[in-house]
């Protein structure tokens, strides 16, 4: 198969980091289009061009006189490992599998089940630090209750039960020894509760940790690291 011709647009601090990995996996060319937030930390006016919704990543794909263009992480993983991952053993072959059915579960899951609950737990630490001064400790009081109450414990649900997959699994990946896509994209919420994490939590999840650890020391995540740039956890904690 030829090399396609692939622009990922990227935007710092954000998730598209993940399918800068990915194309290190599967060997492919790219170039990078790079979009840096506002002070607001929204993304630029330019991004909005690419996507309506000013999301990324976006890949754009030209191959064979045609071309591709594709948003949301989930998909661009399924997408890119389906056409030009058939020769790794970054997702295993479509079929009526159960081994299949249980990857396409984890790929999607990260973007799916998982993303609301760590996006509202963002959220909810965020509005008191915004918060005007005279309703800030009305604000504070009623955010404290719906993390402690709502979101906290959906969370730790999560947490429970990529634990038990974990526990599960040889080597330390979700389907054994070998990396898949669905391992790089979760890779993003394994951090997110390890850079957080306190000795109590390291006790209580320790194949999540050592999943971290891992995949941390991976080529791809270390080149994709110095392409696009570390995800800084705090940034969106920073005034």
């Amino acid at each position: 198969m030829s090399q396609p011709t692939i622009v990922l647009h990227h935007l710092n601090n954000s998730k598209s980091i993940r399918i800068i990995w990915l194309l290190e996996e599967l060997k492919l060319q790219y170039t990078i289009k790079e979009y840096q937030r506002q002070p607001d930390k929204l993304a630029p006016p330019e991004l909005y061009k690419i996507h309506p919704l000013g999301k990324a990543p976006v890949v754009t794909i030209e191959e064979n006189g045609q071309t591709v263009t594709l948003a949301e992480s989930g998909a661009i993983t399924e997408y890119l490992t389906n056409v030009y991952g058939k020769e790794t053993t970054l997702g295993p072959k479509a079929g009526d599998s159960q081994e299949y059915a249980d990857y396409l579960y984890w790929l999607h899951y990260t973007e799916g089940s998982l993303s609301l609950p760590l996006f509202l737990q963002m959220l909810f630490t965020i509005l008191p630090q915004r918060a005007p001064f005279l309703v800030k400790p009305v604000v504070s009081g009623v955010c404290s209750q719906t993390l402690s109450t709502f979101i906290q414990p959906r969370l730790k649900s999560h947490y429970d039960f990529i634990e038990e997959k974990l526990s599960k699994s040889t080597n330390k990946f979700l389907f054994g020894e070998r990396l898949t896509s669905a391992d790089i994209l979760m890779s993003f919420p394994i951090y997110s509760l390890t850079e957080r994490g306190d000795a109590a939590t390291r006790e209580k999840y320790p194949n999540l940790y050592a999943y971290a650890a891992k995949l941390k020391e991976l080529s791809g995540q270390k080149k994709a690291e110095e392409v696009g740039g570390k995800y800084d956890f705090a940034y969106f904690l920073k005034g």
